[in-house]
C-alpha cells in the first residue's frame, strides 16, 4: 500500500487561484472560542467536491460523503455540518487558465475576492451541504536527513498503519492511503494532488 500526503489541486494564478479554489473556513469566533457549526465563505457556482482549508481542515460535498461511506474510508471519525455564510458570483471555471485572471479585486489582495464581494443570496441557497471531515490523529512522520526544513518527499512513514485518512501525531498534514485515492480517482474527482511518502513500516 502507498500513502500521500494530499493538497488542493494546483491552480492557476498564484494566491488569487487559490483562494477562489478553497475560499474561507470559520472554526473559531472573535473571541478564539470553537464554532459549533463553522462557517464557509467562498465562491461559487463551481464547488470543489473535495478541498483542503487551513493545512489540517477538509471539506467534501454531499457526494464525497457518500462515496467514503460506501467504500467504507477509514479514520473519519465522523462529519461535522458546515453553515455556508457567504458566497460570492463569481465563475471562474470559465475563465482561460493561460492567461491573467479577468479581474483583481481593487485592494489587490486575494482574500477580497471574497472578503470586499457580494454575498449571492440566490446562489448560496443552491450550493449543496458540504461537511468537514474529523479525522483520526494517529502515526508520526520522520524526516530523512537532519535538515531543518525537507521536501515531502524526503518524509517517511515507519509504522504500520492500518486507516486510509489521519493526521499525523507531529506534523500539520493529511495523508491519505492508495485506497483513498483510487476511490477518488474512479468517481471522476480530481480536486487533490497526492504526494508519495516513503513507506518503510517496521
Amino acid at each position: 500500500m502507498k500513502y500521500f500526503i494530499i493538497k488542493n489541486k494546483e491552480m492557476p494564478w498564484g494566491d488569487y487561484g487559490n483562494t477562489l479554489f478553497r475560499g474561507f473556513l470559520n472554526v473559531m469566533d472573535d473571541n478564539y472560542n470553537d464554532l459549533e457549526i463553522p462557517t464557509i465563505e467562498r465562491t461559487g457556482p463551481y464547488v470543489p467536491d473535495i478541498y483542503t482549508v487551513n493545512s489540517v481542515n477538509i471539506i467534501v460535498s454531499e457526494k464525497v460523503k457518500k462515496i467514503f461511506k460506501e467504500n467504507a474510508i477509514t479514520g473519519i471519525i465522523g462529519y461535522k455540518e458546515i453553515k455556508i455564510k457567504k458566497i460570492v458570483n463569481i465563475d471562474w471555471e470559465k475563465w482561460e487558465k493561460n492567461k491573467d485572471p479577468e479581474f483583481y479585486p481593487k485592494s489587490g489582495e486575494p482574500e477580497d475576492y471574497i472578503f470586499k464581494g457580494k454575498n449571492d443570496i440566490t446562489l448560496l441557497q443552491k450550493i449543496p451541504q458540504l461537511w468537514s471531515l474529523n479525522i483520526i490523529e494517529k502515526y508520526s512522520l520522520y524526516k530523512m536527513s537532519n535538515k531543518v526544513t525537507v521536501p515531502l518527499n524526503e518524509l517517511e512513514l515507519r509504522d504500520k498503519i492500518d486507516v486510509d485518512i489521519f493526521f499525523p501525531v507531529n506534523m500539520l498534514y493529511i495523508i491519505v492511503s492508495e485506497n483513498f485515492k483510487n476511490v477518488l480517482e474512479l468517481n471522476d474527482i480530481d480536486d487533490l494532488q497526492f504526494i508519495e511518502l516513503k513507506y518503510n513500516p517496521n
